[in-house]
């Protein structure tokens, strides 16, 4: 597990202990708090352990920085030695030694480079100036910790010790389908974006003047299956999932699955919701821009319903960060895991008999997208401006914004209201046939009680 802010700050004080991070990098806190950047790696069937600095002054994107640095300096370092020993040993005369250096030519252009272009900048180089100048400031830190290990994995261990004007469009493909055979597609076109924005990066600042190698790219990359997200499309299913979700085990839980059914926020954006995006007296939740991945905030208007549910949380969690915290660690100030709604969502599916894979927490857009627009009650821009789908145009997404909030506000309490109705329908079903369900939820709140 890499090492992030939270696991350090979370470090019990008097006592010591080594986070290991990635690539042989590792955070050694010692009894005193004293924080030390280490590495150890395996060169030449030897381990070289290394100080690189300390905590907080290198930071944890500085410390990884210098870690692949000297990586890439104790690899070199062993195949210099390597060449160096062959030579020796085969006595070579000026010209063999010509013809070695051109078998080895791949292993030694970087060194090559270097030497003859003190001022050429590696993949590496750019990728961590790009990232502390473009990624870091603007975007939320989970994405950040998401493209880094992307990063890590994928492209430096690759491109990362190679100077820029020797990285070729055969290269990258290569790197980027090593990815795809892994049966990564998804992946595979996230660091081919990647890989072209960092190219684009050193273009303008004019760290080498050839094209883009990432470039028109895409066409080459293989293409996965479209699998839309699973759904139910009965009113009574619907209506028989939400009267189990109500009686689900897990109190965090069983209100997430109501508060996302009202308001079909994606299920990243439910798991990292802060009480700082509530105003009960708005009676909105406004999730800032860089959670949404979008050029500005995403305003929910919250009817009466989702209000009394965040109200029965707020005794719980109100003095804390997150709305729903974890179910292992509910006295922790932490969200819950990214499995946890799916797994309820399952749970509560399984109690009304139907498959486990019939609905997952994504799939309430798609169910409030099709009863929206089958009312017709509506305006299709205020629908798929409340499914934060985002507007291309700029001017357009600033006056649909205001125009149509108010129209957003009577939408969301009839969707509520819509919902809310189909749950009393099949529980007052159940509760005149005294079916199964009736009995399962009625010896689960003897149980609790």
């Amino acid at each position: 597990m890499a090492v992030t802010e939270e696991i350090i700050q979370r470090h019990p004080e008097g006592t010591r202990k080594r986070y290991s991070d990635i690539q042989g990098l590792y955070l050694d806190i010692n009894i005193r708090g004293k924080a030390t950047w280490i590495l150890r790696k395996m060169a030449g069937g030897q381990r070289s352990t290394v100080v690189l600095g300390y905590y907080p002054e290198m930071t944890i994107p500085k410390a990884r920085s210098a870690a692949l640095a000297e990586s890439i300096k104790l690899e070199n370092s062993v195949r210099n030695i390597k060449v160096k020993e062959t030579e020796e040993k085969k006595g070579m005369s000026g010209e063999d030694f010509v013809q070695l250096q051109k078998k080895s030519k791949a292993q030694s252009s970087v060194k090559k480079n270097r030497d003859t272009a003190p001022d050429s900048k590696t993949f590496a180089d750019v990728y961590f100036e790009y990232m502390n100048v473009k990624i870091y400031p603007a975007l939320s830190k989970t994405y950040c910790e998401s493209v880094h290990s992307r990063a890590l994995t994928y492209l430096l261990p690759t491109l990362g010790p190679i100077p820029l004007e020797n990285i070729s469009p055969s290269l990258v493909l290569e790197t980027v389908r090593k990815v795809e055979r892994l049966g990564k597609i998804d992946t595979a076109k996230r660091v081919l974006g990647l890989a072209y924005a960092v190219f684009n990066y050193a273009r303008m600042c004019h760290y080498f003047p050839g094209q883009n190698p990432a470039a028109d790219m895409s066409g080459a990359l293989s293409v996965k299956p479209v699998k839309h997200m699973s759904f139910l499309k009965s009113a009574e299913d619907i209506g028989k999932l939400l009267y189990a979700a109500s009686n689900y085990d897990s109190f965090f839980l069983r209100h997430a699955i109501k508060i996302q059914a009202y308001t079909f926020v994606r299920s990243s954006e439910l798991r990292f919701a802060q009480w700082s995006e509530i105003d009960f007296s708005k009676k909105e939740w406004k999730i800032p821009a860089d959670r949404m991945k979008m050029p500005s905030p995403h305003i929910i208007p919250l009817s009466r319903q989702v209000i009394n549910e965040l109200s029965f949380i707020k005794d719980f969690t109100g003095e804390g960060k997150y709305i729903f915290r974890s179910t292992k660690k509910p006295f922790i100030d932490e969200p819950f895991s990214e499995a946890a709604v799916l797994v309820a969502l399952k749970s509560c599916l399984k109690v009304i008999g139907l498959p486990e894979n019939a609905m997952v927490g994504h799939g309430w857009r798609s169910v409030a997208s099709t009863i929206l627009n089958e009312s017709g009650k509506f305006s299709p821009d205020s629908i798929e401006r409340q499914l934060a789908h985002m507007e291309r145009n700029s001017t357009r997404a600033s006056y649909n914004y205001a125009n149509y909030l108010n129209e957003r506000k009577k939408m969301m309490q009839w969707y509520s209201d819509h919902l809310e109705g189909l749950e009393k329908k099949e529980r007052q079903k159940s509760e005149e046939k005294r079916d199964q369900l009736f009995h399962t939820f009625r010896i689960r709140q003897q149980q609790s009680v």
